[in-house]
């Protein structure tokens, strides 16, 4: 289950969701190691066209059509993890039509059925196996973290993996893409509106182009990670010559900025300040007021650290 949830934690990162986990889907390599197979179901979160996949491991906000996120695998997990445990299925359903009769049953706990199985493994099952997702574990992290504690084992996955639930691949090729829609979204929030016809075979990354548009919207980025895109947006539009741009994200950066107080984030907001200046831009008062609040604080900052 450990294994299988790793994988599911890596697929989700990505925002993409199975579809048919299950226990004829999970297979045990040489060196021991669970392995989830079978990608061809797999879709980006969200409405899914149909309702796929193993009928006791089908979850019913996929039956029923509803968006579908990294809750309908965690749901497949448990119904894998009940099989598993007890060589029976939770819901026993030959077909998916015969899903929602047999969800009008509470399946017995595992630890009930069978003492040996631990009581906080049974309850984690259980929980997976709800039938309302918001009463399932939040993610499939959280199941590895709790799986590792109930098993008392290390949880090391290296860091390259870890790496890999927190990072999205980068999109090679798209910079001249992105710069421009990015300059045609900053146009729409100036009252300039537009229309942009976006075209492209599947797979050709195309939401993923968008997403790149808004800096930190898809992919989760902390403040001060969201604060260097749009740094580094500012720095391509001082160099582009696009002043209104250079504003916009300079303006979006300063905000970040004020609310941080980090030496690192004010000194380069100092140095942006300094390359729009030899760049013969007309800064706004805004502008020349909070530089000159950024250049007091760091010099305070400064002399403090001089004086420790």
């Amino acid at each position: 289950m450990r294994d299988v949830g790793t994988a599911l934690a890596l697929l989700h990162s990505r925002r993409l969701v199975h579809r048919d986990v299950s226990a004829g889907n999970v297979r045990c390599a040489l060196s021991g190691a669970a392995k989830l197979i079978d990608f061809g179901t797999m879709i980006p979160m969200g409405v899914a066209e149909d309702a796929v996949g193993t009928p006791p491991f089908v979850s019913p906000e996929a039956l029923r059509g509803e968006a579908l996120d990294g809750r309908v695998n965690l749901y497949a997990l448990g119904a894998a993890a009940y099989w598993l445990l007890l060589k029976r299925h939770a819901y026993p359903a030959g077909d998916l039509t015969q899903l929602t009769d047999l969800w009008r049953s509470r399946p017995a706990d595992p630890h009930r059925l069978d003492p040996p199985i631990p009581e906080h493994l049974s309850e984690l099952v259980m929980a997976l196996l709800s039938l309302d997702r918001s009463r399932r574990p939040s993610s499939a992290g959280e199941v590895v973290e709790r799986l590792t504690a109930i098993a008392g084992i290390t949880l090391d996955d290296g860091p390259a993996l870890r790496a890999a639930y927190l990072q999205t691949p980068k999109l090679v090729g798209r910079d001249r893409m992105v710069a421009e829609l990015r300059k045609r979204l900053m146009q729409v929030t100036r009252g300039r509106g537009g229309c942009v016809l976006i075209e492209g075979e599947p797979g050709m990354a195309r939401s993923r182009l968008l997403d790149r548009c808004v800096p930190g919207r898809s992919d989760g980025h902390a403040p001060l990670q969201m604060a260097e895109l749009y740094l580094r947006a500012a720095r391509t539009a001082l160099a582009a010559g696009e002043e209104e741009l250079f504003a916009d994200y300079a303006r979006a950066y300063a905000s970040i900025a004020k609310t941080s107080g980090a030496p690192e984030v004010l000194a380069r907001y100092e140095a942006l300040m300094e390359a729009a200046q030899g760049a013969h831009l007309q800064l706004s008062d805004e502008f020349i007021a909070f530089g000159s609040d950024v250049t007091q604080r760091l010099g305070a900052k400064r002399r403090r650290a001089r004086s420790l």
